[in-house]
């Protein structure tokens, strides 16, 4: 992750507009000035145009309250408290618990070199590999030209997406063609990349 986040920021410069250590309190519209009065715990107070509230579901951290947890004998780490030096997991047992993109990258990459990785997880959910490439100057200028009509076809979708339900039901095809048309859309999603 600090990878990437230093990637970002040689690409787009954005630390020098980014409050570090700040608890945003409270955000309220200002109809006068027509921005967000944005207010953090330390008392400060940010105007914006744009108000992303990219927080993400989860972002409290959970700590469950299980029987034995604070007995077990064994290493025990958290995601949102990983070692700087990361964690060594050659030739051990590992169980990780919980299947969010964290837990996902954990797991793929202790069972590289653990003797043993047991994963659980309450609700599986969908990996799919990114396929990020460089896009030719041909393809970018192609995007161009049909991105107003994607933003249009965005705004009568369920939500938002550049794509929509198949007004179909799964079994009303045999399985050929369902096979058929997952590779379909396997390939079209394919096609879609992003290049920062």
């Amino acid at each position: 992750m600090r990878a990437y986040f230093t990637h970002v920021e040689e690409k787009l410069q954005i630390k020098k507009d980014t409050a570090f250590d700040s608890r945003v309190v409270g955000a309220q519209f200002n109809m006068k000035t027509h921005k967000w009065d944005v207010k953090t715990q330390d008392g400060r107070t940010a105007h914006a145009k744009y108000l992303i509230n990219a927080i993400g579901f989860a972002a409290k951290r959970h700590f469950p309250d299980w029987q034995g947890l604070d007995s077990f004998k064994g290493e025990m780490y958290h995601s949102s408290f990983w070692p700087e030096g990361g964690v060594s997991t050659k030739g051990k047992k590992v169980a990780v618990i919980g299947t969010g993109s964290t837990g996902i990258q954990i797991a793929q990459e202790s069972a590289k070199d653990a003797e043993s990785v047991t994963v659980f997880q309450r609700t599986p959910n969908l990996c799919l590999p990114m396929r990020q490439r460089k896009l030719t100057k041909e393809e970018q200028d192609k995007d161009k030209d049909t991105r107003a009509e994607l933003y249009r076809y965005r705004m009568t979708t369920f939500a938002g997406f550049g794509y929509d339900f198949a007004e179909k039901n799964t079994f009303d095809d045999t399985e050929e063609e369902r096979e058929a048309f997952f590779e379909e859309l396997w390939q079209e999603v394919s096609s879609i990349d992003t290049d920062i």
